[in-house]
């Protein structure tokens, strides 16, 4: 049986005439889809992040009118899949194909999956540094800011994962955003999906004193 986030993704590459294969389930370790984009192969791991009983508690609540008020460690679950998929793209990631591990968040009232949540799975939470001198006369003062830790994607880690997708809306129109790794064994060229009119970012330059955020690739 097909999960939400499958069904979804299969109408978003039929609405946009992108050619879509499944692989056949040999073992858990096998990802789940080869497409097609612009006539090119890219291979795609398809993923849901499900309700925890945290989450069942806030959907009940929400459904009462009632004020949900809840925390959680941004990137955690997107992180999860991340590790996740790994494995089952590095198989062809090493043989040169571009690879894209796409999230689904089928949540109510958090996704898990907002830019945010990609940005500190992808690259580490956001750090505020604040220096205190050895000189008590001297007040404290701020240093800079950066992301880490808990870095998901890196030079040495998780690199068969070309660029991390978030899908959303509703089964008739789905969507999606692209979210390119910039340490990528196997890049994603944007252009093999900039016929197809969705939002793809990249990881701005670093500028010191000042968090990396999202820019237009």
């Amino acid at each position: 049986m097909k999960t939400v986030s499958e069904s979804l993704f299969e109408k978003f590459c039929d609405r946009n005439s992108i050619r879509w294969e499944k692989i056949p389930t040999a073992n858990k370790r096998t990802a789940d889809y080869t497409i097609f984009p612009t006539g090119i192969k890219v291979v795609a791991e398809v993923k849901q992040i499900d309700r925890n009983k945290e989450d069942e508690k806030a959907e009940q609540k929400l459904n009462r009118g009632e004020l949900v008020e809840s925390s959680y460690d941004r990137g955690k679950r997107v992180g999860a899949k991340i590790r996740d998929a790994n494995p089952k793209l590095a198989p062809h990631s090493k043989t040169g194909v571009p690879t894209i591990l796409v999230l689904y968040g089928n949540v109510r009232p958090h996704l898990y999956t907002d830019a945010y949540d990609v940005r500190a799975a992808m690259y580490g939470v956001e750090q505020h540094f604040f220096v205190v001198p050895k000189d008590p006369s001297i007040r404290p003062f701020f240093g800079g800011k950066k992301l880490g830790p808990n870095q998901g994607m890196t030079r040495q880690h998780n690199t068969s994962i070309s660029a991390l997708a978030v899908m959303s809306g509703p089964l008739e129109i789905p969507e999606l955003v692209i979210y390119h790794n910039v340490h990528a064994r196997v890049s994603l060229p944007p252009e093999y999906f900039r016929p197809y009119t969705l939002n793809q970012f990249s990881l701005a330059e670093a500028v010191p004193g000042k968090y990396q955020e999202w820019g237009r690739a």
